[in-house]
């Protein structure tokens, strides 16, 4: 494995960061060691622009803490030798003004953390950044009371129902190669109902704890906040569903970013009226067919050719494995996604006029 250079934040703005949670104490837990128990803890981290002058003697924070390393050497059988520190500062004083809001919410099994990289570049362009730890699909969270809890390895065999069948059914699906859009949303349908009913339900708890925690980072620093155009919201694999779901069922979620999430969920009469980009590998483009039908706002669909769905995330960087990952440079990749990003909440969170950003060349292709 050769060791991969590590983007740095590129806008006017250095990183501040802090870690807060809450105890929801009417949730029932649905997941984890105390399932069926009264009670969810939810993590935020929040990234949020600091002046550069601002940043002078603050410590930096970590982007694998010795909680999070040993949640990943739990979950992957392999020791993570040591944390990891960033180019962020916690707890800095915030910039001046207010500044849109963006959630970020995780896949199943990743971590609050997992699109370090991607949030750090969009708070240094002006964006507040929520990172959501979601419990016990974490692989870590790491409270304000002290308390630590890990992924549910149950989890895995529960996304398809049998799993087998489900995995089967799914891989035939995603190699049909002649059916249109909606043709394939028929048949994806059928198999969500026939072996997908957890992911459906969990999904509703996920788009609970997003509520939760944004409304405490709220509460706590609002003022930093500036609302005038609604909260963004994207999010990689089941984070990237939950910013579809979420922005389809409740109105302060203004636009949203699916990176390469499989849509599951049930949305019978619904029309997206939110602006919606959703981004994939070439192997789950059936499974994301949703977002494109039954919209009335803008909606944009990029393919990165030779990507693995972990290289949409940060693991790009760790574990530099074309076969795991993919095969575009992790650089590349990285600056492609944050230029979309950045261009997609500047129009829709800021009102910018310039076009959002749709890449364009041998690497990628522009689905419909």
């Amino acid at each position: 494995m050769k060791d991969v250079k590590l983007p740095s934040p590129q806008g006017e703005y250095k990183v501040g960061t802090t870690v807060f949670s809450i105890y929801d104490s009417d949730r029932t837990e649905t997941i984890g060691p105390n399932k069926e128990s009264k009670g969810r803890h939810i993590r935020g981290r929040l990234y949020y622009p600091v002046l550069p002058e601002d940043t002078e003697g603050v410590p930096q924070d970590y982007v694998l803490s010795p909680a999070l390393c040993e949640g990943l050497s739990r979950a992957f059988h392999a020791k993570i030798k040591e944390p990891l520190k960033g180019e962020f500062y916690r707890d800095a004083s915030p910039a001046p003004g207010k500044f849109p809001l963006i959630i970020y919410s995780h896949g199943m099994g990743a971590y609050a953390e997992a699109n370090h990289f991607l949030c750090s570049e969009l708070c240094s362009q002006g964006y507040n950044v929520l990172a959501v730890g979601h419990a016990f699909d974490s692989v870590a969270n790491e409270y304000e009371d002290g308390s630590v809890d890990y992924f549910d390895k149950s989890l895995n065999m529960k996304t398809y129902q049998p799993f087998l069948g489900g995995a089967i059914a799914l891989l035939k699906y995603t190699n049909d190669k002649k059916s249109s859009n909606e043709e394939l949303y028929g048949k994806f349908r059928t198999i969500q109902e026939k072996y997908c009913r957890f992911l459906i339900d969990y999904l509703d708890e996920r788009a609970k704890d997003v509520s939760a925690i944004t409304d405490e980072a709220l509460r706590r620093f609002g003022d930093w906040i500036d609302l005038a155009r609604g909260i963004g919201i994207t999010g990689h694999s089941m984070g990237g569903v939950t910013a579809y779901y979420l922005c389809q069922h409740f109105d302060r979620f203004t636009a949203g970013i699916n990176l390469d999430g499989i849509l599951v969920g049930r949305y019978d009469g619904m029309v997206m009226k939110k602006p919606f980009y959703q981004i994939n590998c070439e192997t789950n483009v059936n499974v994301s067919v949703k977002a494109a039908l039954n919209t009335e706002a803008p909606f944009y669909w990029e393919v990165f050719k030779g990507m693995q769905h972990h290289g949409f995330c940060d693991l790009k960087f760790f574990i530099p494995v074309s076969a795991v990952v993919g095969k575009m440079p992790p650089l590349v990749f990285h600056e492609n996604l944050c230029k979309i990003h950045k261009t997609f909440f500047d129009r829709y969170l800021k009102g910018n006029n310039e076009d959002v950003f749709c890449p364009e060349g041998k690497d990628f292709i522009r689905r419909a």
